[in-house]
């Protein structure tokens, strides 16, 4: 089961995720990245509890990633990145901890 929990205080915050991301919770992510985004300016996430993913995660994120990009916000990984998530973005051609590529910067 796909949840989230969003952790910060005044500008700066993490959206943590956990369990399964796949297309079925596709409508949840999109809905915890914008509210997310509505609350906090500097917006990192927490992938560690992540345990599984597919390309509409990636895709999602990415988008997200782009609209803050374009507002001059930024969005990062908090902590560690799970294996699944490793895993797909390698797979999918991501590149981990590149500042080019989506969300992978790290903070």
């Amino acid at each position: 089961m796909a949840k989230y929990d969003m952790v910060g205080a005044g500008s700066e915050g993490t959206l943590v995720l956990s369990g399964e991301w796949t297309i079925e919770s596709a409508a949840r992510l999109k809905q915890a990245l914008q509210e997310a985004c509505e609350r906090f300016e500097s917006l990192a996430l927490d992938l560690s509890g992540v345990t599984r993913v597919d390309l509409i995660f990636l895709q999602t994120v990415c988008a997200a990633q782009g609209e803050l990009q374009s507002k001059g916000r930024e969005l990062g990984t908090a902590g560690p990145v799970s294996a699944a998530v490793e895993e797909l973005a390698e797979a999918a051609g991501f590149r981990l901890g590149s500042v080019d590529h989506c969300f992978w910067r790290r903070r």
